[in-house]
């Protein structure tokens, strides 16, 4: 019982970082852009695709969880190998997500052109087509890398701390 309320609570504690680094996130797009939460979100889902931001979101959900647990969880190293290990992977998995859809992307776009006729009518429309493709395909690299970078970092940075204070803390004080 102790055991799955501790996980609720750093599931609840790491959904909240999530949610905050989206409302961050968009306050930022609005800011940046002058357009409106409406404008910003529409584009993101042309853009990316519900299920490349379903996917980003569960991985980085996964990162936030086993982070908020090795910070909370005061437990030996040994201990926190498997957090570590989780959000390691979860964060690497981003950055394949977002290689994936780069491929996705380009292989969408040059099956779009498969079966059209090009010509000077029909040329404008087929371009659309394909820089549509290519865009989601470029756009979850330039996203998906450094978010996956960011993870990882965070997970990295915080693990060689807490193995820093563990180490301070066994050795013997010398007052």
């Amino acid at each position: 019982m102790l055991y799955t309320s501790s996980l609720i609570y750093s599931g609840s504690k790491g959904l909240t970082v999530f949610l905050g680094i989206v409302v961050l996130s968009l306050a930022a797009g609005v800011f940046i852009s002058g357009g409106s939460i409406d404008n910003i979100t529409g584009w993101t889902l042309k853009v990316f695709g519900t299920s490349f931001l379903i996917l980003l979101a569960f991985l980085m959900i996964t990162v936030c969880v086993c982070w908020v647990r090795l910070i909370d969880g005061g437990k030996s190293s040994q201990k926190r190998a498997v957090l570590l290990e989780t959000a390691e992977h979860a964060a690497n998995g981003t950055a394949t997500l977002a290689l994936t859809y780069t491929l996705l992307g380009i292989s969408l776009g040059i099956s779009s052109l498969a079966g059209k006729e090009l010509n000077t009518n029909t040329i404008q429309s087929v371009i659309g087509g394909l820089t549509d493709h290519f865009s989601m395909a470029f756009m979850t690299t330039v996203v998906g890398l450094p978010i996956s970078a960011v993870l990882r970092a965070l997970i990295g940075i915080t693990e060689k701390y807490l193995s820093a204070v563990e180490d301070q803390s066994k050795e013997p004080n010398n007052t």
